[in-house]
């Protein structure tokens, strides 16, 4: 099947003093499936439900002894999932729990 997918990506962070901030996000994904059977040489695309996306998170950054190395603390909520998450970052490395029990783990190269 030939489809093709479109997604935008939303963000904004609203300062509230010192190193903590409020960060809305949103994404909103759709898929454009190609009709069966057109016959024609441009096929003809029917979009699918867009899946949409929305958190809203209270983030921390902590400053440590180095200009290099620093600590982010973020709190948020998963308005689709109904779930809170916890999510831990010194530099390069990134920790996420979830109340539904959900962890990952992330480094970044």
């Amino acid at each position: 099947k030939r489809f093709l997918k479109a997604s935008s990506h939303l963000k904004k962070r609203f300062p509230l003093g010192g190193s903590t901030s409020l960060n809305l996000r949103g994404d909103c994904i759709a898929k454009l499936h190609a009709a069966e059977g057109s016959g024609s040489a441009v096929p003809t695309f029917a979009i699918q439900t867009p899946e949409l996306t929305a958190r809203a998170e209270l983030s921390h950054k902590i400053l440590a002894g180095t200009s290099t190395q620093d600590f982010q603390i973020r709190v948020g909520y998963e308005l689709n999932e109904n779930e809170l998450y916890v999510t831990a970052r010194e530099n390069r490395i990134s920790m996420r729990i979830s109340s539904s029990g959900k962890w990952h783990m992330l480094y970044d190269l």
